[in-house]
């Protein structure tokens, strides 16, 4: 399924901010799901490692049956494949997944392709539950700074 956006910016000061849609996709169908992203703007003291600081410039976030997320993110400090976790009883239990940093280019186009089934299992330990969500967010309010990231062409395929 293509999400053919023509893409969008998130800028926080000292905020949080998230745009999300639900969706209904059989995981077995569309198991990979690819996207473009970019951050303009890096929170400094941005770190998923601890909750002061737990601020990043964009987060792609997947959710799954049975309540549960993978938290894709552009973290500031947190190294590439860096993995957090948190969980909102009887909400939500999410797996977040460095996948870029402040070594990455800023300004310009990035494109991410994951394989949903293989991270779930790797996170979770068990076999995922279909697509029924997605959610682009942008954080800065834990280092009162400014973040800013966009997002553009989602496509979940095979």
């Amino acid at each position: 399924k293509d999400g053919n956006l023509p893409g969008f910016c998130l800028n926080s000061v000292d905020s949080s901010f998230s745009i999300q849609r639900d969706l209904s996709l059989e995981i077995n169908k569309y198991p990979i799901v690819t996207w473009r992203w970019r951050a303009n703007v890096l929170p400094p003291k941005g770190d998923l490692r601890k909750s002061s600081t737990d601020d990043q410039a964009a987060q792609f976030v997947v959710a799954f049956g049975g309540k549960y997320a993978i938290d894709y993110i552009w973290d500031t400090n947190a190294p590439v494949d860096t993995v957090g976790e948190f969980s909102v009883p009887f909400v939500v239990n999410a797996k977040i997944l460095v996948v870029a940093n402040k070594n990455n280019k800023l300004e310009e186009w990035a494109e991410v392709t994951r394989n949903l089934k293989e991270d779930y299992r790797r996170l979770f330990g068990k076999e995922p539950g279909d697509i029924t969500g997605v959610r682009f967010q942008v954080n800065s309010q834990h280092t009162s700074s400014r973040a800013e990231g966009c997002i553009s062409r989602i496509t979940f395929h095979d």
